[in-house]
């Protein structure tokens, strides 16, 4: 992971695990990956 990226996980309303990657310059977060739950 680039330190110029920051990484949040959440869990989604299916009870999936979704990480997003917001970039410093954008607020938008971009959905990069997804695990499924436990």
């Amino acid at each position: 992971m680039a330190p110029a990226f920051k990484q949040r996980i959440y869990r989604n309303d299916d009870g999936r695990l979704i990480a997003t990657i917001n970039q410093d310059s954008i607020g938008d977060g971009i959905a990069t990956d997804y695990w499924p739950a436990g």
